[in-house]
């Protein structure tokens, strides 16, 4: 007698996976090769908040980086106003020299963004299903302002990756109480990263009075 074959259920499911695994592999491969064709776009180095990133960086990089960065926070040389300190702060981790941060913090947005991609699927796949999930991240890789976003020297795909997170653990929060310091970390990280990420903070709350 030969041996027996796999289910039918366990076949179909693995297959799903299967292609479910290419099908974000090829969502986050798009999004990085576009990414870095606009990169090379990206030559101007005073868009938007660009030159002040950079220099909050080169500071953070002179002064320890983030090893020191709470002295520096205590004594009051780094101020929010400035910049929220962790994307600077990633920046200057990369470790290069100052004239090569303005290709690293493309790099760093471009890397974030990915990051973005995947989380978006794996979150819309959890709430809503395939379906959903296929549809988000094809969306959302092909978008034209988070092309932009993901290809300059900018805090929002960082901010847009906690928001994402955030909001995804106050949702699951309601049935799993655990999920919320994870909602409640990931809202602190988006403040750090920028200003907006503190209207986190009513939904947060109506969230939880609500649940």
């Amino acid at each position: 007698m030969g041996r027996p074959g796999k289910a039918p259920d366990a076949i179909s499911s693995t297959t799903a996976r299967l292609y479910t695994l290419i099908f974000l592999t090829l969502a986050c491969l798009a999004l990085f090769l576009l990414g870095l064709d606009k990169i090379d776009e990206a030559s101007d180095p005073a868009y938007e908040d660009t030159i002040s990133y950079l220099k909050v960086a080169t500071f953070l990089q002179d002064h320890g980086g983030l090893a020191n960065f709470w002295t520096l926070f205590i004594k009051g040389e780094h101020k929010a106003v400035l910049q929220h300190p962790l994307y600077p702060l990633l920046l200057a981790s990369f470790g290069v020299e100052p004239h090569e941060l303005f290709a690293a913090g493309k790099m760093l947005s471009l890397i974030v963004g990915v990051a973005v991609v995947a989380t978006c699927f794996l979150i819309a796949r959890n709430l809503y299903g395939n379906l959903v999930a296929y549809l988000a991240t094809l969306l959302l890789a092909f978008n034209v302002t988070f092309l932009r976003t993901v290809s300059h020297v900018m805090c929002e795909s960082l901010l847009t990756l906690f928001v994402l997170l955030s909001v995804y653990w106050m949702i699951t929060g309601v049935e799993k109480e655990r999920h919320w310091p994870w909602a409640g970390a990931a809202a602190g990280f988006a403040y750090l990263t920028k200003g907006t990420g503190f209207l986190l903070l009513p939904v947060f709350t109506v969230t939880a009075i609500l649940v």
